[in-house]
């Protein structure tokens, strides 16, 4: 503050105004945290309806944003979020699951038909 209380003698006009409103103002212009958590919480819903086995192959974009905001997360949202982020650790299981159905739906559709 001194600095700029010397810089605001040395010009005609009052600086030392100017620099303390364009500090204010360009602080208002930055979202505070919790706003960048909710947009980045915002991203999430659409990510996290995708196919499970897209899911599976590509979990970088949730995990990413989980990452960013995992230490401000309440304890419940934290531990599910945790295991979407990493689903990739799953992908054995989710593929033996999704192989599974597949086989399930193909059964019951030759059942159908014999009828």
């Amino acid at each position: 503050m001194q600095a700029q209380k010397s810089l605001a003698l040395s010009y005609s006009f009052n600086l030392e105004e100017y620099l303390e409103d364009e500090e204010i103002s360009s602080h208002a212009k930055l979202p505070s945290i919790s706003e960048l958590i909710q947009n980045r919480q915002k991203k999430l819903p659409p990510l996290l309806e995708q196919n499970i086995a897209d899911l599976v192959q590509d979990a970088e974009p949730i995990r990413k944003i989980f990452m960013a905001i995992k230490d401000q997360l309440q304890p419940n949202l934290l531990e599910a979020l945790n295991q979407a982020a990493n689903i990739k650790d799953h992908a054995p299981k989710v593929k033996k699951a999704h192989r599974i159905l597949a086989d399930c739906n193909t059964l019951l559709a030759k059942k159908d038909s014999n009828k």
